[in-house]
């Protein structure tokens, strides 16, 4: 029963890895069981740096389900493909019901586990921003890579800016960092980005200008003037 209330999740989903979903979760902690199952006994065995990666995984599941890779070194059956996927279900469904302490899988909400938060380069935690649910994960759009192996992750990296240009009309361009405009932490607009765009999916108008008066006014909200002999 409970491994079809979990697939029935999974056959719903439509691969988007939205923080509000559950298959996003399932999924990524299947990924991490099914990958460590199939490679950790070589790599303890033949003490090997690091495994294959994520793309030979893919390989392997696809084109040869009966590969030696998949054999559980440590037992005296021998085990493939299918019998690997089985016991990396199995050890998720436990794993997220003990962190999530619910047996609904619906409510294994993907931005409950997997969250982004903007370090400060002092370390700081007074200056930096976060954690916050996020979307994404680290082989997808919106790249936010975390390891969910302990807990809950933060991503520390991703995309720096966003820009839609109009080559047509380049003050039609819209863009959006992360973060906030100005690198003062008692300033509005420190991190005012990331809350009310950047996790939203949402831009702001990107002005291509040289022309003060092409500049709307509304959006000026302080001047600076030089003024001959310094006065």
């Amino acid at each position: 029963e409970k491994i079809g209330n979990v697939l029935t999740v999974l056959k719903d989903w439509t691969y988007v890895m939205d923080k509000d979903l559950a298959a996003p979760t399932i999924y990524r902690k299947w990924r991490d069981y099914f990958d460590d199952y199939t490679f950790d006994d070589e790599i303890e065995i033949y003490k090997a740096a690091s495994g294959p990666g994520l793309n030979i995984l893919e390989y392997l599941m696809r084109e040869v389900p009966n590969s030696h890779w998949f054999d559980d070194m440590s037992t005296s059956s021998v085990e493939n493909r299918d019998d690997i996927i089985l016991t990396a279900l199995d050890d998720t469904i436990d794993w997220l019901e003990n962190f999530y302490d619910s047996s609904d899988p619906t409510t294994w909400r993907w931005g409950d586990i997997h969250t982004v938060y903007y370090g400060h380069l002092t370390g700081l935690e007074a200056l930096s921003v976060g954690p916050f649910e996020w979307s994404g994960s680290g082989y997808c759009i919106t790249p936010s890579g975390v390891s969910i192996r302990s807990g809950v992750g933060r991503a520390r990296g991703g995309a720096s800016e966003r820009l839609i240009v109009d080559f047509s009309n380049l003050n039609n361009t819209i863009s959006v960092i992360p973060l906030g405009q100005r690198g003062h932490s008692n300033s509005k607009h420190y991190s005012d980005q990331v809350e009310n765009l950047f996790l939203l999916g949402k831009y702001h108008v990107q002005y291509f200008t040289n022309t003060p008066t092409n500049f709307p006014t509304s959006s000026i909200e302080s001047r600076i003037y030089f003024t001959a002999g310094g006065a």
